[in-house]
């Protein structure tokens, strides 16, 4: 038995999926992981799943046919945080959204990362560093370029 397949016409005309923006992003982001659809447009599920994962998150499948959830978790430091993604009929449509999805959260891993390169180029130190001078009230609370960063301080927490 072959395995199942997402159809493109799958995940436009379900409601609560895929726009034409998210699902051209999602379709580039498969091609440049060499996943390419079938000639009728499908796309492999473990396809689907290893993408979902290569973005740092592991995909959470529940239900069954015509009712499918998923959700995204991220395990960091112990603590298990879970994002619900998607829903929907067709199992490919519903992880091709929670792929989107995916592209569109960052992990607190990514976060860190974000936070460190912002202060690395406004302030010229790492995202530690501006939060321990940002902590010790060693930097000026009314500049707008530290206002702009501490607003973002949890992510890099």
């Amino acid at each position: 038995m072959a395995a199942p397949r997402s159809k493109e016409a799958d995940l436009i005309d379900e409601p609560g999926q895929l726009d034409w923006v998210s699902l051209e992003t999602t379709q580039r982001l498969l091609a440049e992981r060499g996943v390419r659809p079938d000639t009728a447009g499908a796309y492999l599920i473990d396809a689907l799943l290893d993408a979902v994962r290569a973005q740092g998150w592991e995909p959470i499948v529940e239900g069954g046919p015509g009712d499918w959830q998923v959700d995204l978790q991220e395990w960091q430091e112990g603590t298990p945080v879970r994002h619900p993604a998607s829903s929907g009929a067709d199992l490919a449509a519903t992880l091709r959204s929670a792929l989107w999805e995916a592209m569109s959260l960052a992990t607190r891993t990514k976060a860190r990362v974000m936070f460190d390169a912002s202060a690395r180029e406004m302030f010229g130190i790492s995202g530690q560093e501006f939060l321990r001078r940002y902590d010790a009230g060693e930097l000026d609370e009314e500049d707008p370029s530290v206002i702009h960063l501490a607003m973002g301080r949890d992510f890099g927490r």
